[in-house]
């Protein structure tokens, strides 16, 4: 890796930061640090170690889910960049990448380590039950922490301070996002 953004091990620290200490502020320190190749490989490299935990649908399902999870992180990341500008922000492109990839690469794969512990504990009776209830309640906390960081990360990334443009610009980036998602799982039937 190039010096723009260090290695990816600096990467994994700025995560762990990221999520130990959600703030703009803690954004701000990182967003100057790299660059959208690094992000995206560290979108990639995430994506892979979620799907290795992944693979009971076969390779298929995992190739899949590289390309969806690669896809969708760009089209949020220039609906980000895109939609905040027009918003009034004033980040880079780079910034709004290499922000998001620091907390969305990390969560993607709790998400999947998790997913799969749980997965297994279906199998077990009377426990399956309560492995689907803390599945529900984990899904919920992270998608609900995701979305807390994707604000300050707006705020940070694109320099919006006013929440409610910051808000704005999430959610419409949020929305295509889905669309493309939506298109590339019926494509490839994830």
């Amino acid at each position: 890796m190039n010096n723009v953004g260090g290695s990816l091990q600096e990467m994994v620290n700025s995560s762990i930061l990221v999520l130990t200490q959600p703030s703009v502020p803690t954004f701000e320190r990182f967003e100057r640090r790299g660059n959208l190749q690094k992000a995206l490989i560290y979108i990639a490299v995430a994506a892979i170690i979620a799907g290795i935990f992944g693979l009971f649908g076969g390779p298929r399902r995992f190739i899949g889910q590289l390309i969806a999870v690669i896809v969708n992180f760009l089209v949020f990341t220039y609906a980000t960049y895109y939609i905040g500008q027009r918003q009034g922000g004033t980040g880079t492109l780079d910034e709004v990448a290499y922000t998001f990839s620091l907390f969305v690469a990390p969560l993607q794969v709790i998400g999947s380590i998790l997913g799969t512990v749980l997965l297994l504990l279906a199998f077990i009776p009377i426990i399956n039950v309560l492995a689907a209830i803390i599945g529900l309640i984990v899904a919920i906390a992270i998608l609900v922490f995701e979305i807390r960081l994707g604000h300050m990360a707006v705020e940070s990334s694109m320099n919006i301070t006013d929440s409610g443009r910051a808000w704005r610009v999430l959610i419409m980036a949020a929305v295509a996002t889905f669309i493309v998602s939506f298109l590339i799982s019926a494509v490839f039937r994830i």
